[in-house]
């Protein structure tokens, strides 16, 4: 069955409604704009002032490797690889969040849509061959520090070693354009979202 794109973090959507802290209201909703603007592959918009700190830093731990991007520049072609490799599309399952002064923890079953050929290229062996579509899933780790405005200053990523890779039917595909048609209308500007006296 396809998922829901609507409801892919729909555990941050219950969080916001229930927080009542305003920093930590501002925390989430940063995130959750954060979150929608990634996998519709509108990166850019996350880099801005009023929803990331000038000089973030990102540490991305897959594995056995280590992906440091320190500052705008490195995180700028972060972001610019996931759009390149054509994988931006992401749910979660099994979510929980937890948001404090510092920023927020999050733990979650990651399921990323990936074209075979992209895959293939990075060495993945492939059930069906590198022309369908294929779902890797696994759990993941974060913890976003954010700062006393609750504008975000970085992430942490651990990967877990549970990684499943299946093929995705046709019919189960999400595009990054049916993501922008169903999530965008659905956003906050970052004007709304920011953290008020």
């Amino acid at each position: 069955m396809k998922f829901d794109i609507t409801q892919r973090i729909h555990v941050v959507d219950a969080a916001i409604d229930a927080t009542r802290n305003k920093l930590h209201k501002a925390i989430l909703e940063n995130y959750r704009r954060h979150a929608n603007l990634e996998v519709c592959g509108l990166w850019e918009q996350i880099l801005t002032p009023d929803m990331t700190v000038p000089e973030p830093v990102y540490r991305i731990h897959n594995r056995d490797q280590l992906r440091i991007a320190d500052g705008m520049a490195a995180v700028r072609s972060l972001y610019r690889s996931l759009v390149e490799a054509e994988s931006t599309v992401i749910y979660h399952t099994d979510e929980y969040i937890m948001v404090s002064d510092e920023g927020l923890m999050t733990n979650y079953i990651s399921h990323r849509f990936w074209p075979g050929h992209k895959l293939q290229a990075q060495g993945v062996v492939l059930s069906d061959g590198p022309n369908a579509h294929y779902i890797v899933s696994q759990s993941l780790n974060n913890f976003f520090p954010y700062n006393e405005h609750g504008i975000l200053k970085g992430e942490i990523v651990y990967h877990g070693a549970d990684m499943h890779i299946a093929r995705c039917p046709p019919e189960e595909l999400i595009t990054v354009e049916e993501c922008r048609e169903r999530l965008l209308p659905l956003m906050k500007s970052a004007d709304e979202i920011r953290l008020r006296a």
